[in-house]
């Protein structure tokens, strides 16, 4: 690092000072680099790493970017590959997942379903079984609770829609009331903290490592969206929290991703969820 004037820039309140990060590699009072890797991830992400200094030493900031491997020096020492892997595995993204179960779904097809989430390396902090089929909710939620007792889900729900699509409506009024279906999910469960919801349909496979995919593009690879678009299965439909909220879903009959094209509102970020997780590609 060359001599840095000590005059700091104009910098938000979600830079990180890599000055006393455990993980930040000193020569003398210098600092060369990140034991962590996290320094050439943000680069390649295209965000800004300014060199500054105060009257003691010479360090990176990230600018306008919180570094969640950020690890205070005087608390934990100098990193090591212990506390990596530490850190590493505290770093879940906390999402939420919501299974549609329609007519030609069987309590074996949500068995297996239930299964493969339970092996994900990121299991969902929320779980909603969406009952689109058309029956009393008495019919299967009791079967449904029962095999949601067995696994240790932080929260789980079962929630069926009033009116359910009909092979005898017209397509978008059935699509109307599974949008709407889902925004009453939402507006159930969003005293939570989670990042994402994200939808799979049980008559499909999840994929083992989706969420460990998911958890590299976004933590690693600094990649970003608002809205993922879902494979030919409508598996990985995922919109952010914080979109669904500014946006009020899907109200109106207006589906979100269309509003956010209308406002010109980070349309880039609304991208192929095949992108993030290559799994989900079929």
């Amino acid at each position: 690092m060359k001599s840095k004037s000590k005059e700091t820039p104009q910098i938000t309140i979600t830079s990180t000072s890599c000055r006393n990060c455990a993980f930040a590699i000193y020569n003398s009072d210098t600092q060369e680099g990140c034991s962590a890797g996290r320094l050439e991830k943000f680069r390649k992400g295209g965000v800004e790493i300014l060199e500054v200094c105060d009257d003691d030493k010479e360090f990176f900031l990230v600018k306008d970017k919180v570094c969640v491997y950020y690890r205070n020096r005087e608390f934990f020492g100098e990193g090591d590959e212990v506390l990596l892997s530490k850190v590493g595995e505290q770093l879940t993204i906390p999402y939420q997942m919501i299974l549609l179960m329609r007519d030609s779904d069987s309590m074996e097809d949500l068995r297996e379903r239930i299964l493969e989430i339970n092996k994900q390396k990121m299991v969902p902090v929320i779980l909603t079984i969406m009952d689109l089929s058309g029956e009393q909710f008495g019919n299967r939620g009791p079967e449904i609770a029962a095999l949601l007792n067995q696994y240790n889900f932080g929260v789980w729900r079962v929630q069926q829609p009033v009116e359910t699509p009909s092979p005898d409506n017209e397509p978008e009024h059935n699509a109307v009331i599974e949008a709407d279906t889902i925004d009453l999910c939402f507006d159930s469960t969003k005293k939570h903290k989670y990042m994402f919801y994200i939808i799979f349909e049980i008559g499909h496979p999840i994929p083992d490592s989706f969420s460990s995919e998911l958890q590299s593009s976004v933590h690693d690879d600094m990649e970003r969206f608002v809205v993922l678009t879902p494979n030919d299965n409508n598996c990985g439909r995922a919109v952010l929290k914080t979109a669904h909220e500014k946006y009020a879903g899907n109200s109106f009959g207006i589906p979100i991703h269309q509003k956010i094209e209308h406002y010109k509102d980070s349309v880039d970020l609304i991208r192929k969820v095949s992108e993030l997780c290559p799994s989900l590609k079929t």
